[in-house]
This record gives structure tokens, C-alpha cells and sequence, in this order.
């Protein structure tokens, strides 16, 4: 049980019991013991260590990891997650980009940087996304199976392979 205090103009979580019978508090100041109120781990934390709980209690009473807590309850831990992940996207970039130089167009031959040469899903293989969206939703590992999915093509390859896939591409303009 939560002790919770509204204000006037406020919405109050009530319990499933005060909804069944109808009752809706509002315009005015009240403590209500509320039951069934969802909380978030983060919330159980902050109110687990304001109670004087040590990290180890918190950790086997909500089994959770250090890091998370610490991460809910450190100085600036959220802000040093953000820019650790934003330098590991980074390199993957770069070692994307070095793969895609290293390997050039798969269908001309050539040798292009990064930017002119594009990773093309070969069609037996299903594609989840674009690599770089699977990088930053699903992360790094997954991005390098996306890869393998991939052949490495340039700008213009990879629109003629597109036209040349898709029915519009074959035999469109071929008069017989």
C-alpha cells in the first residue's frame, strides 16, 4: 500500500475496488491508501533506497542488476549511458564504412568510399531492415548478420539491380 497526496485539479489513481463502487475523488486535498497502482522499477528503487536499503538489498529484493540500479540512482548515469552508446554506434559506423570501402562494388568492380558504395539484400535472404536501422534498434551483433545478408554495391549497381528486380524492371521496355 502507497500513501498518495492530490491536489486540487489533480487526477488521482483510485483502487479497482473505489472504481467498482463508483467512487472518483476530485477538488479536493485527501490521502488515499492505494493498492493496485502499478509501479516502475525505477520508482521501487528511489523508494527502496530512501528507506536506507543498501544496493546488495535492493538488488535481491527486486532482482535486479547493479548497474540498473545504479543507473536509476547515480549522478548523471543516464547522461554516461546516452554518450557510451552514441561512441559504439560510432565505431560501427566507421568499421561499417571500412568494410563497404575494403569490399567496393560487388557488380562494376569498382573501388568507391563509403558513401557511393550501398549494402543490397540479396533476395533468398529476409530482410529485417535497412543495416543501419537494425543497428540502432536491435544493435551492433545484429547489424553484422544483416551484413552477411548483403551484398556490397554501388549507387548506380544497386539501381539498376532494384529496377531490374522489381516487375516494372524486367522487360518493360522490350518491343517485340
Amino acid at each position: 500500500m502507497f500513501l498518495v497526496r492530490v491536489q486540487v485539479g489533480e487526477q488521482a489513481p483510485i483502487s479497482s475496488v473505489d472504481r467498482a463502487i463508483g467512487f472518483y475523488p476530485t477538488g479536493q486535498e485527501f490521502e488515499s491508501l492505494i493498492g493496485d497502482v502499478e509501479i516502475t522499477l525505477k520508482e521501487k528503487i528511489i523508494a527502496l533506497r530512501q528507506q536506507g536499503k543498501t544496493y546488495n538489498e535492493i538488488k535481491k529484493e527486486l532482482n535486479c542488476s547493479k548497474g540498473t540500479i545504479s543507473y536509476h540512482l547515480g549522478e548523471g548515469q543516464k547522461e554516461k549511458a546516452a554518450v557510451r552508446s552514441v561512441n559504439q554506434r560510432e565505431k560501427a559506423m566507421l568499421a561499417f564504412h571500412e568494410y563497404k570501402e575494403e569490399k567496393g562494388c560487388f557488380d562494376c568492380k569498382g573501388k568507391f568510399p563509403h558513401y557511393i558504395l550501398e549494402f543490397d539484400h540479396k533476395p533468398e535472404f529476409e530482410k529485417i531492415a535497412a543495416v543501419y536501422n537494425v543497428m540502432k534498434t536491435l544493435g551492433i551483433p545484429k547489424a553484422w548478420e544483416e551484413v552477411a545478408k548483403c551484398d556490397v554495391v554501388c549507387a548506380n549497381c544497386h539501381k539498376a539491380r532494384t529496377y531490374k528486380r522489381k516487375p516494372w524492371g524486367k522487360n518493360r521496355y522490350i518491343i517485340e
